[in-house]
């Protein structure tokens, strides 16, 4: 386990977002990169002798009148056991983490877990005495969408692949987890919105404040050239549905600017989109 040292701050009106890496590990890259031929992704990022790519699992924090907010725990230790040799996970300590930019894990408010896959959400506990799971956010309240909590916990044999099932069955009787039917508000410019595709109910964090937007838009875009609207990855339960939702989503945030973090970019952890098309990268490089 290793300090979450990657990191990158800036600043929506009243609210301070941080992103910073909570981990990573190592996926197929034609998996990954859906329908785009080997000689194409490779020369986006280097794959190893068995076709893997390493991607980092990007957290964000937001701050700001009395809040403050993690989405995307990373990787934690609750991993399916066929998966470990395969992903070999980098596992980041979000204790030493988030102490890292000056946020002890008591400080957290609020988690919103986008979905329930195990790199999107394991590090929301440890393992204590006699392998129990612990809460590592003792005061935190758990925002998930009551359809994603029902899909992973009755997911098919060529869905469980994505959950933990220790993992979800947690999450599922923790007395501070919310269910959401929907998108929800968890404060002035504070909003959750809900998206299809990538599963069947992915959520997602919006900040708007002093004319400025923010959005960590997870695995609706989960690298830079997942910008392109036709492009969806093996991983996205309903590809077609994703890549609907998808443009539609990109089309408003490119129109206003809006300045996102994604989930696995292994360049940037944030971007600003430009109205005329492309972005700026938000540190990183």
């Amino acid at each position: 386990m290793k300090d979450a040292r990657p990191k990158y701050q800036f600043a929506i009106g009243s609210f301070v977002v941080d992103i910073f890496q909570a981990g990573s590990f190592l996926v197929d890259g034609g998996a990954l990169f859906g329908g785009v031929p080997p000689e194409v992704w490779t020369a986006w990022m280097e794959a190893d002798s068995r076709g893997r790519v390493r991607i980092p699992c990007w957290g964000c924090v937001v701050r700001g009148e009395g809040k403050c907010i993690l989405t995307e725990p990373g990787v934690g230790e609750i991993w399916p056991e066929a998966l470990l040799e395969y992903a070999d996970p980098e596992i980041v300590s979000l204790r030493v983490g988030l102490g890292d930019i000056g946020i002890p894990v008591e400080a957290v408010t609020d988690v919103v877990l986008t979905h329930l896959h195990y790199d999107h959400c394991g590090g929301v506990c440890e393992r204590g005495e006699r392998g129990r799971l612990i809460d590592l956010f003792p005061e935190a309240h758990y925002h998930v969408q009551e359809w994603e909590m029902s899909y992973a916990r009755s997911a098919g044999p060529w869905e469980k692949e994505g959950y933990a099932e220790e993992l979800v069955g947690f999450l599922a009787a923790h007395p501070r987890t919310c269910s959401w039917n929907g998108p929800f508000l968890l404060g002035e410019g504070l909003s959750v919105h809900v998206g299809q595709g990538h599963t069947p109910c992915l959520q997602w964090l919006e900040v708007r404040s002093g004319g400025k937007a923010f959005a960590h838009i997870s695995d609706i875009v989960p690298t830079q050239w997942h910008l392109a609207y036709h492009l969806a990855s093996a991983f996205d339960a309903y590809p077609g549905d994703l890549c609907r939702f998808k443009t539609k989503l990109l089309k408003r945030a490119f129109r206003e600017g809006l300045t996102i973090s994604w989930a696995h970019d292994p360049l940037y952890p944030a971007v600003r989109l430009r109205p005329e098309g492309g972005f700026e990268a938000l540190g990183g490089g």
